[in-house]
């Protein structure tokens, strides 16, 4: 991540927390309400944050008021139209998107209980599928599942946390795609519902991801960003 933080006026744009690691779910939060966003655009962001914290936690350095600091020079990048311009340069590494593709069959297992059957042939998502409702659902459930009381737990790296949601909403998508290719309408009610139920078995999602466990934390985030593209 080679985005250069600035120094930024005092205003914060989350409440003041009393520890640095309140203040990171806040400043995450935050990204993924920016108007200027895209969901992709904000996945960058948190990645963003989230390589520049790790980075502080190795090195010993890390307290609420620079991670406020760091939210508030990363939503600068934004306001600029800085931050787009990276994100619009990531490339897809067929083997990460490969991978997640072969893990179907394990969400069908927890969505459907195996019933949905899933294609043998290569899968690709439809990035234009009911996309005006596709892009807030999709922030809707990435901030649903940042305020999840484990989502930055201990025993994982946040490049780990951040491949974690990555993959979710990679999944997401490819699964929307599923169910239009089965012929079942993509209302907003209906994306909504599978909004509902991907956040009810967010954990057992989440965990499909958690090979990536003993993989460094620059490694989960590099696959988590490729996921994005």
């Amino acid at each position: 991540m080679n985005l250069a933080l600035k120094e930024m006026p005092s205003a914060a744009i989350a409440p003041p927390a009393v520890d640095w690691f309140s203040q990171l779910r806040w400043q995450c939060l935050a990204l993924f309400q920016h108007p200027q966003l895209s969901v992709n655009e904000a996945m960058y962001a948190t990645g963003t944050l989230l390589s520049k914290i790790q980075q502080c936690i190795d090195e010993g350095r890390l307290h609420a008021g620079l991670v406020e600091s760091m939210g508030r020079s990363i939503v600068q990048l934004a306001d600029e139209g800085l931050l787009q311009q990276q994100a619009r340069q990531l490339l897809p590494v067929p083997w990460f998107r490969l991978e997640a593709l072969q893990q179907l069959p394990q969400l069908a297992a927890i969505l459907t209980g195996g019933e949905t059957v899933i294609p043998s042939e290569p899968l690709m998502a439809e990035p234009d599928l009911c996309a005006a409702w596709l892009e807030p659902t999709l922030k809707r459930l990435a901030q649903t599942i940042i305020t999840e009381g484990d989502f930055f737990a201990p025993q994982r790296s946040f490049g780990h946390s951040f491949a974690r949601l990555s993959s979710l909403l990679f999944w997401f998508r490819h699964w929307m795609t599923l169910e239009r290719r089965a012929g079942r309408a993509m209302t907003r009610e209906a994306i909504r519902e599978w909004r509902e139920t991907f956040t009810r078995n967010g954990s057992e999602i989440l965990a499909l991801a958690d090979a990536d466990e003993a993989l460094t934390s620059d490694f989960c985030l590099l696959k988590g960003l490729t996921l994005l593209s």
